[in-house]
């Protein structure tokens, strides 16, 4: 099946379509037995989804990419109660219960993206790339030390924990400090 391709009214770029082959596949992949949701359809529903409904997802998912409105991608949010004091957010989890047309969709996008963006991402960078582990770290670390030694240079490594900085800071009070320390920024 053949479709035109889309163009956004922004900035006049185009989607590519969506390949049927795809959303079968993402069909295939939703979690099954699940809760009903919002939309009442259930997981289930999509495991024999008929080719005329593919098609049709097929056009909306292609549509939907160029027109970057989504009505079904409200969820509703909930708290799991985990453990100690009720009354303590922190002892929630909050989930979200996404409609099922959602849950196919995203890993349709994340699939299309995934591979753009590891591409993109510097060799440096690869904390969350797929194929690097810790273990790669560890070694990169384990190597700068030995080659240090074996130039006589010095080594400075810095270890943040970005959440706990994030947590304790505000981002205006992070910046000013980096600018009065000539840190480019």
């Amino acid at each position: 099946m053949l479709i035109a391709l889309y163009r956004i009214k922004q900035d006049g770029c185009v989607a590519p379509p969506v390949p049927s082959s795809k959303i079968r596949r993402a069909t295939s992949s939703v979690k099954k037995r699940t809760t009903r949701r919002l939309d009442g359809i259930i997981s289930e529903d999509l495991a024999n989804i008929p080719l005329v409904l593919i098609n049709t997802l097929f056009r909306l998912f292609t549509r939907y990419l160029s027109e970057c409105k989504v009505q079904w991608k409200t969820s509703k949010t909930i708290l799991l109660f985990r453990k100690d004091d009720l009354h303590d957010i922190r002892n929630n989890s909050p989930i979200l219960l996404l409609s099922v047309v959602n849950k196919l969709f995203g890993p349709v996008i994340t699939n299309r993206t995934v591979r753009t963006l590891d591409d993109g991402e510097p060799y440096e960078q690869a904390g969350r790339r797929k194929g690097f582990a810790t273990m790669d770290h560890i070694y990169m670390i384990a190597k700068l030390n030995e080659l240090s030694r074996e130039y006589k240079r010095s080594l400075c490594l810095t270890f943040i924990n970005l959440k706990k900085a994030c947590e304790f800071n505000e981002t205006g009070a992070i910046t000013q400090t980096l600018d009065n320390k000539s840190v480019l920024t």
